[in-house]
């Protein structure tokens, strides 16, 4: 009887640490995919927040303007780089562009930020955001280098650099570092 209520009791000791162990694993698990589904909630908000007013209205302004002037863009393009530049500038300026051009920069910004610190979820962001931004700085580009070199701030537009990046390579969005002082297509 002593033989079996010492091996019980020894029984009884690794049933209660197996529980544990696999109760933490379960909770843990649990934790992990709460996680996950709030960080893709917060994706999705800011989904909600790039097809409302008034970055729905900024990008339609500035795409329909790039979309009417494809041709001197890409007759600027084939010039030169000055030129592209110039007149890629020149037009955000004198279109009454920039606060628009502006308002979805900083847009990437914050989704950029909210990826980096794991609030939304990358690759659903990159999913949703990546095709806007590789199209929006393509065109965009020479704007931003040129406020970086005005500004002096070698992060302007690094979120939609990022994006843009990660979207053509596939990598990791955490891969990649802005251009200092200069944006490259």
């Amino acid at each position: 009887m002593r033989k079996f209520k010492y091996w019980s009791d020894i029984a009884a000791i690794w049933v209660t640490i197996l529980g544990v162990f696999f109760g933490g694993i379960s909770a843990f698990i649990e934790y992990s995919d709460k996680l996950y589904s709030d960080r893709i909630k917060v994706t999705l908000e800011y989904v909600t927040r790039f097809n409302s007013a008034p970055l729905r209205e900024a990008r339609s302004k500035v795409e329909q303007f790039w979309d009417t002037n494809a041709e001197t863009v890409f007759k600027k393009s084939d010039e030169s780089e000055e030129a592209l530049r110039t007149f890629v500038v020149d037009s955000i300026r004198n279109q009454e562009l920039a606060d628009d051009t502006e308002l979805i920069i900083e847009f990437f910004e914050d989704i950029h930020v909210c990826v980096h610190a794991k609030i939304c979820d990358e690759t659903t962001a990159i999913r949703f955001f990546g095709k806007q931004s590789y199209d929006f700085y393509g065109i965009n580009f020479p704007y931003i280098a040129e406020q970086r070199r005005r500004t002096k701030d070698e992060f302007f537009g690094c979120g939609v650099e990022s994006f843009k990046k990660s979207y053509k390579t596939g990598k990791s969005i955490y891969q990649f570092s802005c251009t200092l002082n200069k944006a490259s297509p």
